[in-house]
């Protein structure tokens, strides 16, 4: 079983995906640490840290940490946003290819998106698309920002989330395709 620990005080989330490399799952156990062990975890975090890869090769990646905001939550929204800024340390996240399309546009004109899997905190899993959108402004750079859309608001109702709640999310890969894992932190 391919295990990451992310510890939080004394309680601990464990996201392992099982042998066949189907379903992560997400747990809570207690962990209790050793003075060597503490010593490790006191270390500065780095995007490495997140992106080592196990013994066969699989990752699994730490995008983002957020506090939900009123459109994340809002049902005439449909979206949740997540900016570059926030997920700029970990690109790894989309390989080049995903990056490319995600710039592109389909025959209507239409930004392209990609179908991605999302393992919610009630361990129900849905399809959901990631897109792109490049905000321009007159006489400022362009920021980015991706977005996580069509059934979003489903996720919303199922999960019980507001605005204010922390969330985390991480990717990791199910053979090509992209899946997602999210994690809430209530207030």
């Amino acid at each position: 079983m391919k295990k990451l620990a992310v510890a939080e005080e004394d309680e601990g989330r464990v996201i392992s995906q099982d042998d066949e490399g189907c379903r992560p799952i997400i747990k809570k156990k207690r962990v209790q640490f050793s003075a060597s062990e503490m010593e490790e975890w006191e270390k500065p975090v780095s995007s490495e840290d997140f992106a080592k890869e196990d013994t066969e090769g699989d990752k699994i990646l730490f995008v983002c940490e957020k506090p939900l905001t009123k459109s994340d939550c809002d049902k005439n929204e449909h979206h949740l946003m997540m900016t570059e800024k926030m997920i700029s340390w970990s690109p790894l996240f989309l390989s080049d290819d995903e990056k490319e399309l995600l710039k592109t546009r389909d025959e209507k004109n239409k930004l392209n998106k990609i179908q991605v899997e999302l393992l919610e905190p009630t361990l129900t899993t849905c399809e959901l698309e990631l897109g792109r959108w490049e905000m321009k402004k007159p006489g400022k750079s362009s920021s980015v920002t991706f977005v996580l859309s069509h059934g979003w608001n489903d996720v919303v109702k199922r999960n019980g989330l507001k605005a204010g709640d922390h969330v985390e999310v991480w990717s990791f890969r199910r053979g090509s395709q992209l899946c997602l894992a999210l994690i809430t932190k209530r207030n």
